[in-house]
């Protein structure tokens, strides 16, 4: 059988560990609690970095207990203090000593949290290494490339985690950082620091022991002068970091300058730092432009990153020690028998249909073509949208700014390219307005221009708009973020959904041709210009109208699939039937940040399976709940509580199933596939083929949504799936996600590692949460669509 390596380790030698908890009783903890879940990971939080341990809240039918090292019980307080609750623990006479060789689902809890701690514990304890904050990943102090201003330093990630065959493995992979090579100076002036150095990221030299910190404050008393609140009774920071430093004192802390600057930065418990200058060294993002020349590196093709990890594992991971037990490395990897879901058929306007299963009747393709055959049909005559209903009232927002610039020409140039996507004979005809944003000194301001033209033109009907957001002073993701969350605001109060466009980015396709007095297309030899206008339309008319590209042709093992994400305080729900035709969107309100209460969310489910099932036609029978992110307690009993609640109501076939999955954020060490090969007799790595796919356990898989096909650069990285309640097997689990993944709408001719669920709340979270965390798709929905009732 034809097998392909992945990044997971088993390790060994761990039997003879100690690892027994006392169990201590949680009071003042009810489940009927309003912030019972919430204050459950706050307990566990704090109880971890006051024991630095780890402890674990275990849920029995009696009410919470902790579960706390034997070895560190004794630095437990008697109580914490919580979300309007005070907790008190109890010791119990009840030990629980974890037995490797014979797990219980409570024990294995108990053992990989066990075993993770003393991972990270015994890499802490490498002078070579340090750690950036609380999450298990470490960097090497020494670059492995630099040039005189920034290194690149290799960090990794070792995470515990259960063998598809039985017993513990790591999952190891690297990642960098891009840090200055030179301090801060010495001595600082306010207004450099505020231009230059506030709200960045750093890497604090405290002698060996390097820290990563956000400095958020400058302050105009000296390094020797400075009080340190780490202190008892606030003692001068150069004499308190003297004395805290490890021992030797490295060259950097003994000629501290007495008269340095001293900045400020706050911890993870909110309290203010001071830290001087001359001990911060800068660290860039991955889209700084001081690091582009050195970031090429960092993407790494499969066989570099593979023998880095090679090189971690032998050099850091070979010798981990434990309360003087050694744990033991494999130093290869474990092998998946190679798998893969063959893409789905797609289903086109005019009956058409794409097949990489050569089905009879279909236009057959090969893998290597499948996205680019998704591409080109949509401009065939015989094919084109699946969708070809009218666009509705549609508007063309502009500013005042660009009207007698280039504005017109581009208003021509984008009806075109969006009228080539129509598939219905009233095509894409927008009301083009332009609001005056020449006098907007701030975000509001603009915002309050575009919902005064709106509310001029509009006359409260609704409709669908494109706005063209002016060019700022300043550019920054966040400003436009804000200023798209605004603007969408004050469309809404006019029943109009927005999609927004720059113009900055559309106004650098124009130039000034002084010789004929107009402005003209710039000279665009890579045809950049026709490939942002034909996106735009497709992103910022079509899908923002709700007009779908393709939609399945071989079905979902799901009959309905509701997808959930929640950002700040807004949840979205996405649901599509089983051939994804039907499609429902909604958002809706949280009280808490990340999460949603289980009546809301039981609100929410009945209402989209109900719509989903009521538009495709059928009785479902098969319902599952994808969960972007963590899928919490109170959303899984809501989940439980819709599905009866159908069921009682008709609307659900009477035995229908519930099944709810995870797809959860990447972790510190991302799960990785390397395709073995042979060149001219070399062995060689690469990206494994699309649709690849590993099961590590009854629970829990990965499948490869990108792959070879679409070469993509470097490393391709799983999509990680976790069945969390239900029986629908987790091989259907990973199937049904890997077909909503080629459903991609926002750039038919690519891939997408993230189901269409997925990628259908983050447009229509856009506006309503920041950060966005889609990877290449900025065109939001409106939080409004799907309110009005019925799935498309």
């Amino acid at each position: 059988m034809r097998t392909i390596e992945t990044n997971l380790f088993p390790i060994s030698g761990f039997g003879g560990l100690d690892a027994t908890y006392a169990i201590y009783r949680v009071d003042g903890l009810a489940p009927d609690h309003d912030e019972y879940h919430e204050n459950c990971q706050r307990l566990q939080r704090r109880a971890t970095r006051l024991c630095n341990a780890g402890v674990i809240v275990l849920k029995r039918e009696a009410g919470p207990v902790l579960a706390v090292p034997a070895a560190s019980a004794h630095l437990l307080p008697g109580s914490v203090l919580l979300a309007r609750a005070r907790v008190t623990l109890q010791a119990t006479a009840e030990r629980i000593r974890v037995d490797f060789s014979a797990l219980t689902p409570e024990s294995e809890r108990l053992a990989l949290r066990y075993l993770q701690s003393a991972v990270s514990d015994s890499l802490r304890t490498s002078n070579v290494l340090w750690q950036p904050d609380s999450r298990n990943l470490f960097f090497e102090k020494q670059p492995v490339d630099r040039d005189r201003h920034i290194g690149m330093y290799r960090g990794f990630g070792a995470m515990v985690t259960r063998m598809p065959e039985g017993g513990f493995g790591l999952a190891v992979d690297v990642q960098f950082k891009f840090i200055a090579q030179q301090p801060l100076r010495s001595r600082l002036q306010e207004q450099e620091f505020r231009q230059q150095h506030r709200m960045h990221t750093f890497v604090y030299h405290f002698g060996d022991i390097w820290y990563e910190v956000e400095l958020e404050g400058w302050t105009n008393v000296e390094v020797a002068a400075y009080r340190c609140g780490e202190s008892a009774g606030r003692r001068p920071l150069l004499g308190w970091i003297h004395e805290q430093c490890p021992k030797p004192l490295p060259p950097e802390i003994a000629h501290l300058d007495k008269g340095g600057t001293v900045l400020e930065y706050s911890n993870s418990d909110g309290e203010t730092r001071g830290v001087p200058a001359q001990l911060c060294y800068r660290m860039f993002d991955s889209e700084a432009p001081e690091i582009q020349h050195l970031h090429r590196f960092a993407t790494r093709l499969p066989g570099a990153r593979r023998a880095d990890i090679a090189e971690v594992v032998r050099t850091h991971l070979s010798a981990l020690h434990f309360a003087g037990q050694r744990i033991t490395v494999a130093g290869q990897p474990w092998s998946a028998a190679h798998r893969f879901f063959v893409p789905p058929d797609l289903r086109f306007g005019g009956n058409q249909v794409l097949s990489a299963r050569h089905t009879v009747g279909a236009t057959s393709c090969d893998l290597v073509d499948y996205g680019r055959m998704r591409g080109s049909l949509l401009t065939d005559r015989r094919a084109g949208f699946f969708s070809r209903d009218n666009l509705s009232q549609q508007f063309l927002f502009l500013p005042k700014t660009v009207e007698n610039t280039w504005g017109p020409l581009f208003v021509q140039n984008f009806i075109q390219a969006t009228n080539q996507l129509c598939a219905n004979q009233d095509g894409y005809g927008p009301r083009v307005e332009y609001y005056d944003d020449t006098a907007a000194r701030n975000i509001i301001e603009e915002a309050d221009a575009i919902g005064a033209k709106a509310a001029e033109v509009g006359g409260g009907f609704g409709g669908f708009a494109v706005v063209m957001l002016a060019e700022p002073k300043v550019r920054t993701q966040q400003r436009e973020d804000e200023l798209a969350g605004c603007a969408a605001e004050r469309l809404a109060k006019q029943q109009i959904i927005p999609a927004f466009i720059h113009a900055t980015s559309a106004g650098s396709f124009f130039t000034y041709s002084a010789a004929e007095r107009r402005w003209v297309p710039a000279h665009d030899p890579k045809g950049r210009y026709r490939s942002y206008l034909r996106l735009s339309a497709l992103n910022k008319v079509m899908l923002t109208a709700r007009q779908w590209p393709f939609v399945l042709g071989s079905k979902l093992h799901a009959d309905v699939t509701i997808g959930i994400d929640v950002k700040g305080n807004t949840a979205g729900f996405t649901g599509v039937c089983r051939l994804s035709e039907k499609v429902w969107c909604a958002t809706t309100e949280t009280k808490r940040k990340e999460r949603m209460s289980r009546r809301k969310c039981r609100e929410m489910l009945i209402d989209g399976v109900t719509k989903v099932a009521k538009a495709a036609g059928t009785l479902p029978g098969r319902i599952v709940v994808q969960r972007d992110g963590r899928m919490f307690e109170p959303e899984i009993e809501a989940a439980k509580d819709a599905i009866e609640e159908l069921k009682r109501a008709g609307v659900i076939a009477a035995d229908a199933s519930l099944t709810c999955v995870e797809i959860p954020k990447s972790g510190a060490a991302a799960f990785r596939l390397f395709d073995e090969y042979f060149d001219r007799g070399n062995r060689e790595f690469r990206n494994p083929e699309y649709g690849t796919f590993a099961v590590i356990g009854p629970n829990e898989g990965f499948v490869c949504n990108t792959g070879l096909s679409f070469r993509v650069p470097g490393t391709v990285r799983p999509l990680h799936v976790k069945r969390v309640h239900g029986e629908m097997p987790i091989e259907e689990c990973l199937e049904d996600i890997f077909f909503l993944a080629c459903l991609t709408w926002s750039k038919p001719d690519g891939c997408s590692r993230d189901p269409l669920t997925v990628r259908l709340n983050d447009r229509q979270l856009i506006d309503m949460a920041t950060p966005f965390d889609d990877e290449d798709d900025e065109a939001p929905l409106s939080a409004t669509v799907g309110v009005e009732g019925g799935a498309r």
